[in-house]
């Protein structure tokens, strides 16, 4: 199954890009999906996504277009877009 992901701000820094294809078992959760895809990159990328097991609160993630509220128990479907937007500094 093919997720595409779009990395924003300080994530994109990390991770050196800010869109990425990755191929996964089909009936995966996105949790277990973007752990896979965050072993493809240094540290910086999980401790931006990830507290203890779960998200990280400060996350908001996007699914298709639509902001996901649970985000650790969204199932992905073959084609679909993950967008992760991380807290924004400044004012």
């Amino acid at each position: 199954m093919k997720t595409t992901f779009i990395f924003t701000s300080q994530l994109a820094a990390a991770a050196g890009c800010d869109k990425i294809c990755f191929e996964s078992e089909a009936g995966e959760t996105l949790l277990k999906i973007t752990r896979a895809l965050a072993k493809n990159y240094k540290a910086k990328v999980n401790d931006i996504l990830f507290s203890d097991d779960k998200f990280s609160p400060t996350i908001m993630v996007v699914v298709n277009g639509n902001q996901v509220l649970d985000k650790n128990d969204v199932l992905l479907n073959e084609d679909s877009e993950v967008m992760f937007i991380t807290p924004m500094a400044g004012g």
